[in-house]
């Protein structure tokens, strides 16, 4: 019988696909204001928040913990907890739901030998850098099969989690931002998903020429910086559809569309459905999984 061996030596039967290991399940970069509440009750994969900027409340279970700019949260599936940010002015994060034979491992060593959820990562640019990456890869794209898309996502937090662990093994990052840092404008764009803007606008707020961006963002990115907002604003309108009521010409205005018939083109463009067709099979499969 074929065996294949993960990174921690553990051996598998038969033939074990990437999937199985490490999959996958949601990722997503964001910047809240300040009422923004999450809670999950039994969740039912592993979860990593990494903090940006701002501070959070969390609790799991019966006890409190706060987590700051840096500092990484791990929880594992049953782990009923609760998030908010603590500021004012709310915060930026990171987030990453993941599964599969290696997950629980890897948890492990993200947390380290303390039972408290949080840990300080620091905030190193080249792990912004891979995130940006990943929750790049996760936005809609309808150019790949979704196998393909699939595995590329699974490779990339394989990665991105790997790196995470060797980080903390060595200790806190906490570096200046460098010059092809791209924080500033993945942020910019997430601040302003829901109003109308063009290249010019992005080029203002980078400080950079319009070459010098369109570079870094292709080169750190794999798109251009417009392409970047767009699979952003079809990434938030998948959730705002999946996860609410509202109707689609207020998910058009609330991802930067003035127009509900154009958005409705794109999103059809970039996801192979059309908005509510999206809603209807995502319910769906909800129903379907309970």
């Amino acid at each position: 019988m074929d065996r294949v061996r993960n990174h921690h030596g553990h051996s598998y039967p038969d033939l074990v696909e990437l999937h199985d290991l490490l999959a996958h399940r949601e990722s997503g970069h964001f910047r809240s204001r300040p009422a923004w509440l999450t809670s999950r009750a039994n969740p039912s994969d592993h979860l990593i928040i990494w903090v940006i900027a701002g501070g959070m409340d969390l609790r799991v279970g019966g006890d409190r913990h706060a987590a700051t700019a840096g500092d990484l949260v791990v929880l594992d599936p049953g782990v009923s907890h609760e998030y908010a940010p603590s500021t004012s002015t709310g915060w930026e994060w990171f987030w990453l739901h993941f599964a599969g034979l290696d997950a629980s491992s890897l948890s492990v060593r993200l947390r380290g030998r303390a039972a408290c959820p949080v840990r300080r990562l620091g905030v190193a640019p080249h792990i912004v850098t891979r995130f940006s990456e990943l929750v790049a890869a996760a936005a809609p794209n309808a150019v790949a099969p979704a196998e393909t898309i699939q595995l590329h996502l699974d490779s990339c937090a394989y990665s991105l989690l790997g790196l995470m662990v060797r980080s903390l093994e060595t200790g806190p990052h906490d570096l200046a931002p460098s010059t092809t840092d791209l924080s500033q404008v993945t942020g910019w764009i997430l601040d302003h998903l829901d109003q109308p803007f063009e290249l010019a606008d992005v080029v203002r707020a980078s400080g950079w020429s319009a070459a010098q961006l369109n570079r870094l963002t292709r080169r750190e990115l794999g798109m251009s910086p417009m392409q970047y907002a767009t699979q952003l604003r079809m990434r938030h309108a998948q959730r705002l559809l999946r996860d609410s009521t509202l109707s689609v010409t207020t998910v058009a205005a609330m991802v930067g569309f003035t127009d509900p018939l154009h958005f409705s083109r794109r999103f059809r463009q970039l996801t192979g459905e059309a908005p509510t067709g999206y809603r209807l099979a995502e319910r769906d499969r909800i129903e379907q999984g309970r």
